[in-house]
């Protein structure tokens, strides 16, 4: 296919430089969207700048930092005048934006002369209400929305057939059949946020209770978040010094490669990339029953549980001393991992969106 011929991709992120399920997902995408070499693919990031880069991202993947960190409507205005001059230098074929925030309001703007994509990458349920009255006012008018499972769907029956489900993509994924290959040592590793909805502190309760079989472990918490400090208070409250570390946000490969189990013990979680990856890298996992592990898993009791502390300190017990359901676990993980698999979620994007 010649040049010329190709579209023009514009997503718009809060920040690509940010460790996250959603930057990864966008650059996920902007990756399969660049292999079909039917597109060109440029990425807005608004508060990031050239200095501060985390991910590894394609040279075909054109990567535009503002470096705005002003207010809301500053932003927005900062954006809607360098959208317009793109625009106006080279069509835009498609506007996609992965915060309702920018969505609301910059899509609509833009929806007329432009493809304008809505991708919600967290349950609607925990959208402030006033902005949920918003996305009623303004989606409609938009060309697709894109949300991350069945049940989200469900939330935005109102814009009935401009509603699509599609994953997020796994890359690379790896054989799961044997622990062994890994060499994982004594590590229980969890990430993500330390905002209250991730759980953490369920989880930092749950080890309490079972900290005299923990006492040769490690459990490590990944992420950045304003309830950093208050999370190091619990740990000390519980004499968990020795045992829970609190860790900075973090490229997780080397994390990954070490741990012997993964827990995600969100209260809500509307996808979980960081339970796919963890189990790409062949990990036995625990995780709380809500609309995205239910999404992967179904209802398989192995690896769901009841959002009770207690119930997943015992889980993370067995799995700590019972090799053979570990095995059983990871099993089944490289099963649900298929569904997920770039060529398939590729497949989805260019029949339903990029069509």
């Amino acid at each position: 296919m010649s040049e010329y011929k190709k579209q023009n991709v514009l997503f718009v992120i809060e920040n690509i430089s940010r460790i996250g399920g959603t930057e990864k997902a966008v650059i996920s995408l902007a990756k399969i969207l660049v292999s079909s070499l039917r597109f060109r693919v440029s990425i807005l990031s608004v508060e990031s700048s050239e200095d501060n880069k985390i991910y590894e991202i394609p040279d075909e993947i054109k990567i535009i930092h503002l470096n705005c960190h002003e207010r809301f409507f500053r932003k927005y205005g900062t954006l809607k005048k360098k959208i317009s001059e793109m625009s106006e230098s080279e069509k835009i074929d498609y506007l996609v934006s992965s915060g309702h925030n920018f969505s609301c309001f910059l899509l609509s703007y833009f929806s007329k002369r432009i493809k304008c994509v809505a991708c919600e990458h967290i349950n609607r349920s925990m959208i402030s209400f006033p902005k949920r009255i918003l996305q009623r006012i303004f989606y409609p008018c938009l060309y697709k929305v894109v949300v991350l499972t069945e049940n989200e769907k469900d939330s935005y029956k109102f814009l009935k057939d401009k509603v699509c489900v599609i994953p997020n993509s796994v890359e690379n994924k790896e054989d799961t059949k044997a622990l062994v290959k890994r060499s994982p040592k004594n590590i229980i590793l969890a990430a993500g946020r330390l905002v209250p909805i991730k759980g953490f502190d369920i989880l930092i309760n749950a080890v309490s209770k079972i900290k005299d079989s923990l006492k040769n472990y490690e459990v490590r918490i990944c992420g950045n978040g304003f309830l950093k400090d208050e999370l190091q208070r619990q740990v000390e409250k519980f004499g968990l010094n020795e045992i829970v570390k609190i860790l900075p946000a973090h490229d997780l490969r080397d994390e990954y490669a070490a741990a012997k189990v993964f827990v995600l013990p969100s209260r809500e979680e509307s996808f979980g990339l960081v339970l796919i990856e963890a189990m790409r890298s062949g990990i036995p996992c625990a995780a709380f029953s809500s609309s995205g592990p239910d999404f992967i898993f179904g209802n398989d009791d192995e690896i769901l549980v009841k959002c009770d502390e207690k119930l997943l300190g015992e889980r993370i017990k067995k799995l700590l001393s019972d090799n053979e359901l570990c095995q059983r676990i990871c099993k089944k993980q490289n099963a649900y991992l298929e569904k997920f698999s770039v060529e398939r979620i590729g497949r989805m994007w260019l029949e339903q969106v990029f069509c």
